[in-house]
Formats: structure tokens, sequence, C-alpha cells
């Protein structure tokens, strides 16, 4: 059967302020800033696992704990693997300086 009515989408497009879209290309500029600071190379080398998948910014200081956004001494280039073992292992990546609280 043919449908002759256009199909509807069921999420609506919103507008993105202009302070959004500058916050962004500000977070955008900080992860650059670090990524090329890390010569664009994971950082966790101390980590007994191999490297693999894509770079990703780390922010060593969550920042559901208060760390901040777009400050690259708040970043680390972790490759994915080396991520997912930092979240998955908060102890030992504490220890390494991977993960630190706001408060200390």
């Amino acid at each position: 059967m043919i449908r002759r009515t256009p199909l509807r989408s069921k999420t609506r497009l919103r507008s993105v302020s202009p302070r959004r879209l500058e916050e962004r290309a500000l977070y955008e500029h900080t992860v650059q800033q670090a990524l090329a600071r890390d010569h664009w190379q994971c950082t966790a080398s101390m980590v007994p696992l191999m490297c693999s998948g894509r770079l990703d910014p780390h922010h060593v200081v969550p920042l559901g704990q208060g760390g901040p956004r777009s400050d690259a001494a708040n970043l680390r280039t972790l490759c994915r693997a080396h991520h997912r073992w930092v979240h998955e292992h908060p102890m030992e990546a504490t220890a390494m300086g991977l993960l630190r609280s706001a408060h200390g």
C-alpha cells in the first residue's frame, strides 16, 4: 500500500541558543588544544592494556563532581579502551592520577 501523506517525525527539532553554540565551540577548541598537547596519543600508557579505538577527551575531575568542562588542564587524551578502563576501575585510575575528585 502506498502512503499518500508524509511521515511525521516524532521528535521536534529544537533550536539551539547562541550561548549553547558558543559553549560547544569553546569546548571543541579546548579538546583540540588537549589533543595537540598530548601529541594526538593516548596518555594512559601505564595501564596494562593495548590502546585501541578512537581518541577521547577524558575529564580528570568529572563534570558531575564540579570539574571544569572547558579547561585543557582537566582533560587527558585517552584511547577508547583506556577511557573505558578508567571508568570501570576508579580506584586504580585515581591512584594513577587519571581521576581526581573536585575536593582533593
